[in-house]
């Protein structure tokens, strides 16, 4: 993705901003990036730096995978059969391959944090963004069951076919759906901007500061699916499913910090609501090698068929955030950080979960299952970086 690149030139670029502007005495004045670290007790001890400030942190985390569910239509059973002979050759034939291979695997990231703050007030604005977790799955002799539906004055069925070799005569019968080998992908990319204001208090009796902020966030959380599949009936088949949600929110947070000579602790939390714009797309083919229209063993009325839908839902999204987190001061202005952050995304749409494996010729070939589309998404994991007049 475009940000992988951007984020680390932002932050080179903004690190390279503030030191020009402390050199220069614009808005930074008595910023000293590398003298001393100021760690007095006395009277009333280190207060927290004022002014402008740059945060770069790397991220490793993991992202929850998808609810699992069948590569199929979930549920449903279905009698096929092989022939020509039929009393040994009938198939109760299920879905045997599901999405619940697919991991939380761990991912990296980035995320820059800079702003100004003065007199107890200020404004942040923090931008996050995790590079694409991919999970491929190949799978040998794969059954997948499509709810075929009834059409026509003779109620046939697309997956019906002649199951006799000799014919004729002809013995018209559903035939199983069989992949020689199915190979799933899941990719999910998500990144993140946020602008608040600051507002900071005196320092509490314990001695630790407290600060609380208030702005607009925007979330991103692309989730895609697909399979392609060979072999059987259906030879060259490959189904497409992307679920882009886009969250628009407002968000409240609050932050307590404490320092103790080098050392600062931090905890600070997120909460946050919004509308979720999904854009569900689904496109592909069905049988693309699909064999001759009245060919013994294959489909009798299927050709090869092309799939397009695209979906529009709006959802409701709340979220939080919480970051735990511990500081070594190296310098005045700069310090060294770890910590842990968790992030809860809900009503998320998911991609392998809203397909609608149905062949209905009258009406469609699969679709998008609108009413599949919230679930919760958890991301978490380590984070280590460094701030400079943070």
């Amino acid at each position: 993705m475009l940000l992988n690149r951007t984020i680390p030139f932002m932050a080179v670029g903004l690190l390279i901003l503030l030191i020009g502007a402390s050199a220069s005495g614009q808005g930074l004045q008595g910023m000293q990036l590398f003298a001393p670290a100021e760690v007095s007790s006395y009277g009333r001890g280190t207060q927290p730096n004022e002014g402008f400030f740059f945060v770069f942190d790397g991220l490793y985390w993991t992202i929850t995978p998808p609810r699992v569910t069948t590569v199929g239509k979930e549920g449903l059973d279905r009698i096929a059969y092989r022939g020509p002979n039929l009393n040994t050759d009938e198939i109760d034939q299920h879905n045997t391959l599901d999405t619940g291979q697919f991991g939380a695997e761990f991912t990296v990231g980035n995320r820059i944090e800079f702003g100004r703050v003065s007199n107890n007030h200020g404004w942040m604005v923090s931008v996050f963004e995790m590079r694409d977790q991919g999970q491929v799955i190949t799978v040998n002799d794969v059954d997948v069951v499509f709810d075929d539906v009834a059409f026509g004055l003779g109620g046939q069925h697309l997956l019906d076919g002649n199951v006799n070799p000799n014919a004729p005569p002809n013995v018209i019968l559903p035939l199983p759906v069989t992949f020689t080998t199915l190979t799933m992908h899941n990719v999910v990319s998500t990144w993140g901007i946020e602008a608040d204001y600051i507002g900071r208090s005196d320092e509490l009796h314990n001695g630790g500061f407290f600060e609380w902020f208030i702005g607009p966030r925007y979330l991103e959380f692309k989730d895609k699916f697909w399979f392609d599949a060979n072999g059987g009936i259906l030879d060259a088949s490959e189904v497409v499913n992307d679920a882009d949600n886009h969250i628009i929110a407002g968000q409240l947070g609050a932050r307590f910090f404490k320092k103790q000579g080098r050392w600062m602790l931090s905890t600070e939390g997120r909460g946050f609501a919004g509308l979720n714009y999904q854009n569900i797309h689904q496109s592909g083919f069905l049988g693309s090698n699909l064999a001759p229209i009245g060919t013994t063993g294959f489909p009798q009325v299927m050709g090869p068929t092309d799939i397009n839908h695209t979906e529009f839902i709006s959802q409701f999204s709340p979220g939080a955030e919480m970051r735990v987190e511990a500081r070594y001061q190296i310098t005045r202005s700069v310090t060294f950080r770890a910590g842990w952050t968790g992030l809860w995304l809900g009503n998320i749409a998911r991609a392998s979960n809203m397909i609608n494996y149905t062949l209905d010729p009258e009406h469609t070939y699969l679709g998008i299952l609108r009413d599949h589309n919230t679930q919760n998404v958890f991301m978490n994991g380590l984070v280590i970086g460094i701030d400079v007049n943070r």
